[in-house]
């Protein structure tokens, strides 16, 4: 029985194009070795008859070493955010420049925002001491001028010019919830959860991936959320286990890693059982008739490493709201109130009447594994661990060519190669982590929940 996976690429800020990400990414993901032929890796274009974009592509890839197939599909959402201006970036720079602490990777930034604000203070200062009152005319004009100066400045670094007007307003604007740009936000979470949705009611996939670069990243953390909390009670046959054994593991190591998470040899062993029990709790789950087909979510470049900023006021406050079920963890927070719960004193999910155990709908990250993978020079992007759980494989990649290891360069550099017969060791690193070669447990589920048979077309035959 043929098995496919389906990829969901979603790029991240910047004025984007569609499918150039996507074309980036399967040539990472795919190596030489997995070709049918010495030739190159077997990549075909197919339609895209899933996402309804007119410009999107499909990418489908065979391979020698396993039966699967694997097709590439990528989530374009950069035309939601089009005319970003500096003026946008307003609430995000409020949130960095007025705090005591902090965090260490944003300190450049941080830096050129103080000097800048520095600057102008300083401006008004000595025109005060050297003329005496300053009436607000010229308190305007020395604060113009200031600007201006410091404006030239940071205008002739271009690359921190472009940084700025390019890719940080998609950050703030999709992180600030004010009215002006609510709208933006739905069209771009709704535009990701319908395709998600139409990828698992195709009845063509065995296995969903989401991998998803810089602030795709937040994006596709949203979309989780959301659509799981509108999965996690659909069943529609009885429990084949019905003991469940896997998830009752699931809850188990996850108490433990909140348990020793300072001891970081202990962290380690017990993530590798954890993301083990993952994907055998979710092989649980599909044995119920559960729907849900997402097994990874890989992020790369990730500014949900400053998430105490971008999402809370701080720390305390990020773990507040992670408390009350606004940002789901891995391992999940304990759910105080299921019923029916297993021995001991920690759980994520119940038992309802037909004996199904429903995991509750903040606890996507009991099946879904998520790996985390980022370069030491990139500012924006960081370890999650600390922030959002234990659970999470965080893997810092090890340096590539030289523009891997420029801040700012090196954010954009995750899905670029060298040549194809001496990949650098960060791409070997993202090609094992993606883990496309997902025969073995892949096929335990089809035994029982085979897809339905497709229709004969010219894209199953392999006519192009």
């Amino acid at each position: 029985m043929k098995i496919r996976q389906a990829i969901v690429v979603i790029h991240g800020m910047g004025e984007q194009r569609p499918n150039d990400i996507l074309r980036d990414f399967v040539r990472t993901a795919i190596s030489k070795s997995d070709s049918v032929t010495n030739e190159g890796p077997s990549i075909f274009l197919r339609p895209d008859k899933v996402s309804g974009s007119y410009d999107s592509l499909r990418f489908q890839s065979y391979s020698s070493n396993c039966h699967s197939q694997t097709e590439f599909y990528e989530y374009h959402w950069a035309h939601h955010m089009a005319g970003n201006k500096l003026v946008h970036l307003w609430p995000l720079i409020k949130r960095l420049l007025f705090r005591l602490r902090v965090p260490k990777r944003l300190i450049p930034i941080w830096l050129l925002l103080v000097l800048f604000t520095i600057t102008t203070f300083c401006t008004i200062v000595w025109t005060i001491i050297r003329g005496g009152e300053l009436g607000l005319p010229g308190i305007l004009g020395e604060i113009g001028l200031s600007i201006f100066a410091v404006s030239l400045i940071i205008l002739s670094l271009m690359p921190i010019n472009y940084w700025f007007t390019h890719y940080l307003t998609d950050v703030a604007r999709y992180l600030d919830a004010s009215p002006s740009n609510q709208d933006n936000r739905d069209a771009i979470r709704k535009g990701l959860i319908e395709l998600l949705t139409d990828l698992h009611n195709t009845d063509r996939y065995s296995r969903i991936i989401i991998a998803a670069h810089s602030l795709g990243s937040i994006i596709a953390y949203d979309a989780i959320t959301y659509l799981w909390a509108r999965m996690n009670k659909l069943h529609k046959i009885e429990p084949i286990i019905p003991e469940f054994k896997e998830l009752k593991k699931v809850e188990d190591i996850g108490g433990d890693l909140e348990i020793l998470k300072e001891d970081p040899v202990a962290t380690k062993h017990l993530r590798e059982l954890y993301q083990e029990s993952q994907r055998n709790a979710w092989i649980e789950k599909r044995l119920t008739g559960n729907p849900w087909l997402i097994t990874d979510l890989i992020t790369f470049g990730s500014p949900l490493a400053h998430a105490q900023i971008l999402m809370a006021t701080n720390k305390k406050n990020l773990r507040e709201k992670q408390d009350m079920f606004e940002i789901p963890r891995c391992p999940p927070v304990k759910e105080p109130f299921a019923h029916n719960k297993w021995d001991g004193d920690t759980w994520y999910s119940w038992r309802n009447s037909q004996h199904h155990r429903i995991i509750y709908h903040a606890a996507p990250f009991a099946i879904v594994r998520w790996t985390n993978l980022w370069f030491q020079s990139d500012w924006f992007a960081g370890p999650l661990s600390s922030y959002f759980g234990y659970g999470i494989n965080d893997l810092k990649l090890h340096n590539g060519p030289l523009r891997t290891r420029i801040p700012l360069w090196a954010h954009t550099q995750y899905f670029k190669y060298c040549k194809e017969n001496e990949p650098p060791e960060f791409i070997r690193q993202i090609r094992m982590k993606l883990d496309l070669k997902a025969d073995n447990w892949l096929g335990r589920v089809n035994t029982f929940l085979a897809p339905k048979p497709d229709s004969v077309t010219q894209d199953d035959t392999g006519i192009l």
